[in-house]
C-alpha cells in the first residue's frame, strides 16, 4: 500500500512531466526540422551546408530551450500551483524542475545532433556526417 508521501513525490513527478513536456517540444521540433533540411543538403550533395545547418539548429535548439527553461525555472511555482495547491508537491515538483533543465539541455542535443548525423548516403563509398565522414 503506498505510503503518502510517496504519493505526494509521485504527484510531484508527474506534474513535472506534464511541465517537462512542453519543454521536449520546442527542441523536438527543431530537431525534426533540421533533420529535414540536413537531409535535403545531403541528397544535393552540399555536405558543407549540411553540417552548417546542423550545427546552426543545434545553437538555436540550445539556445531556445535554454531560454524556455530559465523561464520554466523562474515561474516554476506558478507552473505548478496551476496544478495542485498541496505545497508539498509543489516543493517537490519545483525542485525537480530545476534539475529538469540540465536534462533538457542534454535532450536537446540528442533530439538534433543525432538525427542530423543520421543523413542519407549520397554515394556508395560515403556517409557524410556532421562530425566525420564514414565508409
Amino acid at each position: 500500500m503506498p505510503s503518502e508521501r510517496n504519493c505526494r513525490n509521485e504527484s510531484g513527478k508527474a506534474y513535472l512531466f506534464n511541465i517537462a513536456f512542453a519543454f521536449y517540444l520546442v527542441s523536438a521540433s527543431i530537431g525534426q526540422a533540421a533533420q529535414i533540411i540536413v537531409g535535403h543538403l545531403a541528397g544535393a550533395k552540399d555536405e558543407d551546408g549540411a553540417r552548417r545547418t546542423g550545427f546552426r539548429a543545434f545553437k538555436l535548439a540550445i539556445i531556445v530551450t535554454a531560454s524556455v527553461s530559465l523561464v520554466g525555472i523562474l515561474c516554476r511555482y506558478f507552473l505548478v500551483s496551476r496544478f495542485t495547491d498541496n505545497p508539498d508537491v509543489i516543493q517537490i515538483a519545483s525542485t525537480l524542475l530545476i534539475v529538469n533543465h540540465f536534462l533538457e539541455l542534454r535532450r536537446t542535443t540528442n533530439l538534433t545532433i543525432i538525427p542530423a548525423c543520421a543523413v542519407p548516403v549520397t554515394s556508395p563509398s560515403r556517409r557524410p556526417g556532421l562530425f566525420f565522414q564514414t565508409g
